[in-house]
């Protein structure tokens, strides 16, 4: 059977992430040495790698960036994350200014970009209509 690091990622979490300390230990231990007798030992440094997304992903928590054209407060990213359906809670969050933007906002999710800036608009202005007007 053919197995991937992001899988064997997935399988060390679920098994070990509502366990007490020492209790996780013993799980993390058993797990490594039935990698090693079923041959993916070399597989393990990657899946250790890739073990901080696949726990987000599992716990339903979603990197999002938040792009702005100038500093804002808590309140206004919080409704950005929800008008493309995100709570604040559930996601790790990077805010970055970009004065390009000229006015607005733009969010990027793993499946979405929701872009209101003042730059998008000002793009599409200047584009000729289909219709010739």
């Amino acid at each position: 059977m053919k197995i991937t690091p992001r899988e064997l990622a997935r399988v060390l979490y679920l098994a070990a992430k509502d366990l007490s300390k020492p209790a996780a230990e013993a799980v993390v231990k058993r797990f490594v040495n039935m990698a090693r007798t079923r041959g993916w030992a070399p597989l393990l440094n990657e899946a250790l790698i890739q073990l901080p997304a696949v726990a987000d992903r599992v716990d339903g928590i979603e990197g999002v960036t938040v792009e702005t054209a100038r500093p804002q407060d808590g309140k206004i990213i919080g409704a950005l994350l929800r008008a493309v359906g995100l709570e604040p809670e559930r996601a790790v969050v990077t805010v970055k200014v970009v004065p390009e933007l000229v006015s607005g906002a733009r969010v990027r999710r793993t499946d979405l970009v929701l872009d209101l800036s003042g730059r998008r608009q000002l793009e599409r202005l200047r584009r000729p209509s289909k219709d010739g007007a």
